[in-house]
């Protein structure tokens, strides 16, 4: 969509320090000064003429403005520590379903009673793999254990 104009914009804002990046519809600029008001608004008026070039109608609601000492997320992961992470409030709810299921095992269920909720944890461990991996090989041991005891407990 933005093939005739973003590329001009990323230049000229290279060419003032700016890096320009961008992840289908979600724009990010960062810049190591202090930006005012005025940079900020002549950088916002080009980012949504762009768009209304292409056609289409920024979200102004999830424009975020973050300084280097407030927490920076982009597509809910982390970007402060100089690496992507997971938020630690999603890395909870991964360790929380697994414990669930530990829990349901106990019960002695069919494994046709657990299996979604075993496949939604395993889906978001496999999605932290990549960011934690040491963290999520836990998580990963963990649900093998609950699989085999629950094929194990449907065979007796």
């Amino acid at each position: 969509m933005f093939w005739d104009r973003e590329p001009i914009l990323e230049c000229e804002l290279s060419q003032k320090g700016y890096i320009y990046s961008r992840y289908i519809d979600d724009i990010t600029i960062s810049f190591d000064k202090r930006m005012d008001k005025e940079e900020l608004q002549e950088i916002t008026t080009k980012i949504y003429g762009m768009f209304s070039n292409a056609g289409l109608k920024p979200n102004r609601g999830k424009r975020k403005v973050h300084a280097n000492n407030k927490r920076l997320a982009v597509h809910n992961l982390n970007l402060n520590s100089g690496k992507p992470t997971i938020q630690k409030s999603e890395r909870a709810k991964i360790r929380a379903a697994v414990k669930e299921l530990e829990k349901l095992t106990q019960s002695a269920p069919k494994w046709d009673d657990i299996k979604n909720k075993y496949e939604q944890a395993n889906g978001r461990i496999n999605s932290m793999k990549r960011l934690h991996p040491r963290q999520a090989q836990k998580y990963i041991e963990a649900l093998q254990i609950i699989k085999k005891r629950v094929k194990s407990q449907a065979d007796e």
